[in-house]
């Protein structure tokens, strides 16, 4: 069972709500408690915790630390990047990495899960997107919102089924993977607070999300990995494309992609 974290109901409950709260429980791997008309930050303090999950119609996840700043499964970006690709717009990080129908794609870093649905769309029916995330509050309520067709994105629903989940750090997830058993390796190291910027959004998950830079060793068994490329998004201007030795897309935009081709140029 994790620990730091409980399950509880919103302010006005009912009974499905309470009956939400322990299936939530379950998936979250953590014990349920009353809420008592207490506030998040209440529950939080008598109970030692640090992170609440309430059992709302879309679930919220709650810190201490920011106690009025939830976050909840939301396609975000994806939306609008899948329905440039129907009109048929070509995506960047699609375009930058060579991503085609029918490719297995590996999305090392899942975060919110934005870039994930976007590349499970990218690789049609015939493709597989394999996400890995080692903050298991991430994990889960990525997890929970798949298991549940991504309601209430009835639109999103048909790409549960080109997605699987690892829940783990990425450098010992790519460590036990094949030579040569993907097509695409991503990271998108983007929560380190100096990385893009600033938002109300970027900020909550940033509570969630480790702010290491991304090691040499993963890049290795990245490129160990990848049939095709490795791509790393990043700000433009950063040291890291150099670091990693990596080709920029577009340096002068507000992000910017660093890719690493197998045997040379694509």
């Amino acid at each position: 069972m994790l620990r730091g974290i409980v399950c509880t109901t919103p302010w006005k409950e009912t009974k499905a709500q309470r009956d939400l709260a322990d299936d939530l429980s379950r998936w979250f791997d953590c014990p349920v408690v009353r809420r008592n008309d207490r506030s998040i930050l209440a529950v939080c303090t008598d109970e030692g915790v640090e992170t609440v999950v309430v059992a709302d119609g879309v679930p919220k996840v709650y810190r201490k630390r920011a106690p009025d700043a939830p976050i909840f499964f939301h396609p975000g970006m994806a939306f609008l990047r899948i329905q440039g690709m129907l009109r048929g717009e070509t995506d960047r990080l699609v375009r930058a990495a060579g991503i085609e129908p029918g490719m297995t794609v590996l999305d090392a870093t899942l975060g919110g899960g934005t870039d994930t649905l976007t590349l499970a769309h990218a690789v049609g029916a015939g493709g597989q997107v394999i996400s890995c995330e080692v903050e298991p509050v991430l994990f889960n309520l990525f997890r929970y919102a798949k298991a549940h067709g991504f309601a209430p994105y009835s639109e999103l629903a048909g790409l549960a089924e080109r997605i699987e989940l690892v829940g783990m750090h990425h450098l010992d997830w790519l460590r036990g993977m094949p030579d040569d058993s993907a097509d695409v390796v991503y990271f998108d190291p983007m929560f380190r607070t100096e990385s893009l910027g600033r938002s109300a959004g970027m900020d909550a998950l940033r509570m969630f999300t480790h702010p290491d830079p991304l090691s040499m060793e993963a890049m290795s068994e990245a490129k160990r990995v990848a049939r095709q490329s490795v791509i790393v998004k990043e700000r433009p201007m950063s040291r890291e494309f150099r670091r990693l030795g990596l080709t920029v897309d577009k340096p002068r935009a507000k992000l910017a992609y660093g890719v690493w081709w197998k045997g040379g140029s694509w």
